[in-house]
């Protein structure tokens, strides 16, 4: 991510060498697209996380009732 940062503000150097406010202004949306991932990929493991205990619930009551029903 860093490393696309610093492209990034070097090619707006490169278009114009005086406008620091647009290089902030760029830099500024990357950190935010960063922070957005990150929050998203945080999200994704949590959703992850509930379905594999969901599964895992779900294996446990399967078996708990079938060794019921051999009981019977």
């Amino acid at each position: 991510m860093w490393q696309r940062c610093k492209q990034v503000i070097h090619e707006a150097r490169e278009l114009s060498p005086n406008s620091e406010a647009m290089i902030g202004c760029l830099v500024a949306r990357l950190v935010m697209t960063q922070n957005a991932m990150t929050l998203h990929i945080q999200r994704m493991k949590k959703l992850l996380q509930d379905m594999e205990a969901d599964l895992c619930q779900s294996k446990l009551e399967t078996k708990e009732s079938n060794s019921f029903s051999l009981r019977d």
